[in-house]
């Protein structure tokens, strides 16, 4: 945690220096026109108009993502990351974009408008996401409490046609956010399951526990693919901890 809050005070000060010296030069040529201005990426503009520190798109998302590896949420950063993201004002790539929503949930940050205009800036590149993208937008939208049919909707068409692009940890995400939405599209969730019990070995148990219970407390009927899993779970029951083995027990309650 110290060392996290050093490195982030470090970048906070090079962005205060970047955007100082931006806001100089932009005082210095006031009163006439400046022929260099014209075609200045939209984050210098920013910088040099608004008195905030402020980072590019693709920089700040790397920052957070590793602050929220990192589990350093200290009060400084939390404060101190929505005004950088409000500032850019959705001038990000549609990967940063789902990265910046999901580390910023991650870090425990509330601040539901901003996640609201995060969604309504996706919204219009749902169709250029790809599948692993969007299962990282899903699950932050998730976590954030928050939810946009349009995001859900296109997303859940892309990923079922592309699902097998997914790796074992996007499955998971998806199908730990639709339990937390309540999301119960009946054809995308046993597409999940597909993929889950054709996967099963690439997996571990803990994962197998988290995605038996997801898809339990959505309450869809599997009967085979429930055998399946409950057996799985019982083979390798020795893998599991406590808190697995409790979510698998609460699982067949649910469908008992």
């Amino acid at each position: 945690q110290r060392l996290s809050f050093v490195l982030f005070d470090m970048a906070r000060e090079r962005v205060r220096e970047a955007a100082k010296a931006l806001r100089t030069q932009d005082d210095a040529e006031k009163g006439g026109y400046d022929q260099h201005s014209f075609g200045k990426p939209k984050t210098l503009q920013l910088a040099a108009q608004k008195d905030v520190e402020v980072l590019n798109g693709s920089g700040l998302a790397t920052l957070l993502r590793a602050f929220a590896r990192n589990k350093a949420n200290f009060t400084t950063l939390l404060q101190w990351a929505p005004k950088q993201v409000a500032s850019l004002e959705g001038n990000f790539s549609s990967h940063d974009l789902a990265c910046v929503m999901s580390s910023m949930t991650r870090l425990g940050v509330k601040n539901q408008p901003l996640y609201r205009q995060l969604l309504k800036y996706s919204s219009d590149r749902v169709a250029q996401m790809p599948p692993a993208t969007l299962a990282l937008l899903i699950r932050a939208m998730a976590k954030a409490k928050t939810f946009r049919r349009h995001v859900m909707r296109e997303g859940v068409k892309i990923i079922s046609a592309r699902v097998h692009d997914l790796d074992i940890v996007s499955i998971n995400s998806l199908l730990v956010a639709c339990a937390e939405m309540g999301y119960r599209d009946e054809r995308f969730l046993r597409l999940l399951a597909a993929v889950v019990r054709r996967r099963a070995e690439e997996m571990s148990a803990k994962e197998l526990a988290t995605a038996f219970h997801c898809f339990s407390q959505l309450r869809v009927h599997h009967a085979k693919w429930v055998d399946f899993m409950l057996f799985e779970l019982f083979r390798r029951q020795h893998e599991l901890e406590e808190i697995d083995s409790t979510r698998v027990l609460y699982a067949m309650m649910m469908l008992a």
